[in-house]
């Protein structure tokens, strides 16, 4: 996990901002990616609360295989080129 309770996440404010730019939608898929390789993420979950963090489609990514949706969540996962 990326980020959790703020109380509970080391370094809340950074990875915060961290997330917040992945989810807007001008940011560059290739830093997407990128963000994924550097926190080993394997999941990617999307909700009501990361869709106010910004436009990010995450339908349009062809590296994000969705493999759960339920009401208005999904969950991804991550299938970048070369491993996570």
């Amino acid at each position: 996990m990326v980020l959790g309770h703020w109380m509970e996440t080391v370094d809340f404010e950074r990875k915060e901002a961290t997330v917040a730019r992945f989810f807007a939608a001008d940011t560059p898929d290739d830093v997407r990616r990128a963000m994924l390789r550097e926190w080993q993420v394997a999941w990617l979950f999307h909700g009501p609360g990361e869709r106010t963090l910004g436009d990010f489609d995450p339908t349009a990514a062809p590296w994000l295989v969705p493999v759960f949706r339920t009401g208005g969540v999904a969950v991804y996962r991550v299938a970048l080129e070369g491993g996570r």
